[in-house]
Order: C-alpha cells, then structure tokens, then sequence
C-alpha cells in the first residue's frame, strides 16, 4: 500500500479508468495529465500536518469536515452534499472562479489530473469512486480538499 511516507512505491494502478473519463468528457482538451502525483504529494508533507494514511485534519489549523452520516453511506447517494462542499471549499480556496485544481489519489493511482474546478463538480462522482483517499488541491497545496477512502470529507488552507 502506498501512503504518504512511501508515497513513490510502485504498485497496479487504475489511472486507465481516470484517462477513459477524462477522454469522453466533451472539453477533455482542458486537462492536463501528469504522469506522476510525486510533486503534489512532496508539497502536501512539506505544508500540512501528516501521518501515514493522509493530512492529519485535526491537527491543521483552519480545517472544515463533514463525516458521512451514516457512516459508510455510499457516494452515489450523496452527490448532492459532495457537491456541495465541493463548492464550500471551491468559494474558500479561490477555486470556484475559473481556477485549475489537482486531483491526486493516494493508493490507486498514480498520476495527477490538472482540470477546471468547474468541470471537477461534474467528474467527481468518477474520480471519487476509485477505493482510495483522493485529495484535490490548488496547483501549490496552498488549499487541500480530502475525500477519504471511509468517505468522509475535508479541506484547509496550508498551514503558516
């Protein structure tokens, strides 16, 4: 299992499943795809507060979480709320207006995807699905959004 502390760890990934989605996406010629997360994850260590499995949410100052109710409820029936925060952190991260964001996911796959955050609000359903801590963040982890693999939900602005 990769995690932070081992994060370049060669494994099997599904990033095929991310590619097949971003190539059906009708402005698919916005996205950028990077062939490593390696530099996202560097950046997210050196700036918030970690520990094996993921940021450290407790412990970051500033930090807003939403925890699936009930717990282990499944993505498909919380579109709306995912969305929802979604936005939240788009509007506090400077994000939602016409701002490029990185999708990195810490098992599963091994790439970083570069898109509008307007075109993440419709993707994610897909992204989020892959069984992994996936975490979108501006393009300097100076803001980080967390869906975690129990499907609960976080963001924070880096830490000072």
């Amino acid at each position: 299992m990769r995690s932070f502390a081992n994060f370049s760890e060669a494994i099997e990934m599904p990033d095929n499943d991310w590619i097949d989605l971003l190539h059906k996406h009708e402005h698919n010629d916005r996205f950028r795809v990077h062939n490593t997360d390696a530099p996202w994850f560097e950046l997210i260590k050196k700036r918030y507060p970690v520990w094996t499995s993921g940021i450290r949410w407790d412990d970051t100052p500033g930090s807003v979480s939403k925890y699936a109710d009930p717990p282990g409820m499944c993505l498909s029936e919380r579109i709306a709320e995912v969305r929802d925060f979604l936005r939240e952190f788009g509007i506090a991260s400077g994000l939602a207006h016409s701002g490029e964001c990185v999708v990195i996911g810490d098992i599963a796959t091994n790439m970083a995807l570069q898109i509008p955050f307007a075109d993440l609000l419709e993707l994610f359903p897909a992204l989020f699905s892959v069984p992994q801590g996936t975490y979108v963040c501006t393009p300097d982890c100076g803001w980080c959004f967390g869906f975690t693999f129990e499907e609960d939900m976080h963001y924070a602005p880096a830490p000072a």
